[in-house]
């Protein structure tokens, strides 16, 4: 049996937020418990948004909740860089392998084209998708047109059928892939999407299984179909209820701090002989343990399910870890 492999993939564009640090808390805790890898990955290809110090931020308050990566930008691996960033060269391959085997095809549709395409097929009561009128160009005719210098994109080739899998939450999910419509995996500034990347990094750094909110739901058959394209074999996929009020709005400031740091703050003490210390062992204990009441039970998502327990991370690999009932 292979070893287990998880991954934490924050995109350093602000600090870490509860509802982040708590799939991380996920991960960590899974990992411990199968005797697995722990990777944490940084997801920083959105450039105009992505900044050093929120890398550093995200690093520290993963430390400072005792969530320490076994292989990650900071610590090195077989597997790494661990930097999105660092990956251009590996995506730029699989894009190349995907073209060549005819999974992919090069997209000159202006966005006035697709905004236009997008606003008439909501009017006919159509789910918008792109109408492949690319699809059909020549190999000729495509490298004439980039040697005159028109942008593109590069198009994943939707196949046509069902895409089910097995989540170890939800259990058997299946999409339309009619519905999906085919998407840029390589933008015209040379960056490459978000689903694209993701498959690519799963791949090859082994991870066997993802676990993640349930807003990525949509995402995983996409990165399905990509891992099919590629013949290889997808991870399995978790996918954990968020924290929401009871009015069902996601994580409010007013009742949950939506940043760690907040809660480092409260753990910092005044103390007249000294400026400030801070309390390095409840507070990092009491906000996992929190976290860990807000388990993947969907019913009530303020409320600890009757099965989940605190745990130290200390002990975590023993046995006793939050809940992770589908609920």
């Amino acid at each position: 049996m292979s070893t287990v492999r998880v991954r934490f993939a924050p995109s350093p564009t602000g600090s870490l937020h509860i509802g982040s640090a708590r799939t991380a808390l996920f991960n960590f805790v899974f990992a411990r418990h199968q005797g697995g890898v722990f990777v944490l990955r940084i997801e920083d290809t959105d450039m105009k948004r992505s900044l050093q110090v929120h890398e550093h931020s995200i690093t520290r308050d993963l430390h400072w909740l005792g969530l320490s990566a076994d292989e990650g930008p900071d610590v090195g691996g077989a597997y790494g860089p661990y930097r999105q960033s660092e990956r251009a060269h590996i995506y730029e391959e699989g894009v190349l392998r995907l073209l060549a085997e005819g999974h992919a095809y090069r997209c000159f549709c202006s966005q006035e084209r697709l905004d236009a395409l997008k606003e008439d097929q909501l009017a006919r009561g159509r789910m918008p998708k792109y109408d492949r009128r690319c699809l059909g160009l020549t190999e000729e005719e495509v490298q004439q047109r980039l040697a005159a210098g028109e942008q593109a994109t590069v198009r994943f080739r939707i196949p046509q059928g069902q895409v089910d899998y097995q989540d170890m939450i939800r259990g058997r999910l299946s999409f339309s892939a009619d519905v999906i419509g085919d998407f840029i995996i390589k933008r015209t500034d040379g960056g490459f999407s978000y689903n694209y990347a993701v498959v690519m990094d799963d791949m090859g750094m082994k991870i066997t299984h993802v676990i993640r909110g349930e807003d990525h739901v949509t995402n995983t058959a996409r990165q399905l179909l990509l891992f099919q394209a590629f013949g290889v074999e997808p991870p399995t996929y978790a996918h954990h209820s968020m924290i929401h009020a009871p009015d069902g709005a996601s994580c409010p400031s007013a009742t949950v701090p939506p940043a760690l740091a907040s809660f480092e703050i409260w753990a910092t003490c005044p103390k007249p002989w000294s400026t400030t210390w801070r309390c390095w062992v409840g507070i990092p204990a009491m906000s996992v343990n929190s976290s860990a009441y807000r388990n993947w039970c969907r019913n009530s998502p303020w409320t600890a399910c009757p099965r989940a327990r605190p745990f130290s991370i200390a002990t975590s690999s023993t046995g006793s870890t939050a809940c992770m009932c589908a609920g």
